[in-house]
């Protein structure tokens, strides 16, 4: 049915693509449309037929032009089109779980995999997809720019940040009394290192400094 229109019957069956994230109408051999689950707006179940009753299943997406299909599929009783809905209503549910993840990592420098696992809870029982997996699937793809270390995604912008602010900090000499200094990247004054705390601030300026283990071993 399009725009509440009946069609012709065929016969079709429906399937899902656990790696594409989207269903399948296919018809004799070939996909005959496809949809995202987030087209889904609505999931319904009855019981048809008199003598010999057999359950039915009706799903309505619509497309982003506007047009609304609706596709009825009959399943030998009410249970198995119960089911059908229960299954369909779980992958639902994954989506939006996945796709609020994917939307964390493209929109935050740092996301913990706390947070990532959080949002991805509702998908283990759809494919077991741990959050290393996930994550290193959204970084292979191109969904996404930057690394998993094991406890958390890092945006490939605030890698190329810290990574410039670990080269100035990084300059330093070592005085006549033979304390070391460092040059503080804001104001360019001389600050030795009296302590082997990461983040200290300059005494001149008072800008946040982050200091490289490497230069604080030294110390």
């Amino acid at each position: 049915m399009k725009n509440n229109v009946y069609a012709n019957n065929f016969y079709a069956d429906l399937s899902y693509d656990n790696d594409l994230r989207f269903f399948k109408v296919i018809a004799g051999g070939n996909i005959w449309t496809s949809f995202n689950p987030d087209q889904i707006k609505g999931l319904g179940t009855s019981e048809v037929g008199t003598l010999m009753k057999k359950g039915k299943f009706s799903i309505l997406a619509k497309w982003p032009s506007g047009d609304e299909y609706t596709f009825a599929f009959t399943l030998p009783n009410k249970q198995g089109a119960d089911s059908a809905k229960a299954n369909i209503e779980a992958i639902i549910v994954y989506a939006q779980g996945f796709n609020a993840a994917l939307r964390l990592l493209r929109t935050r420098e740092r996301v913990s995999e706390a947070e990532i696992a959080a949002l991805l809870k509702t998908s283990q029982n759809q494919s077991g997809q741990s959050v290393r997996e996930f994550v290193e699937w959204a970084i292979s793809s191109g969904q996404v720019e930057g690394v998993y270390d094991g406890n958390q995604f890092v945006s490939k912008m605030t890698l190329q940040r810290e990574t410039v602010r670990y080269d100035i900090v990084s300059k330093f000499e070592v005085n006549a009394s033979g304390a070391l200094v460092i040059t503080c990247p804001k104001c360019g004054a001389g600050i030795a290192l009296e302590t082997k705390e990461a983040n200290q601030k300059c005494r001149y300026c008072g800008s946040p400094i982050m200091i490289p283990r490497k230069i604080l071993d030294m110390v």
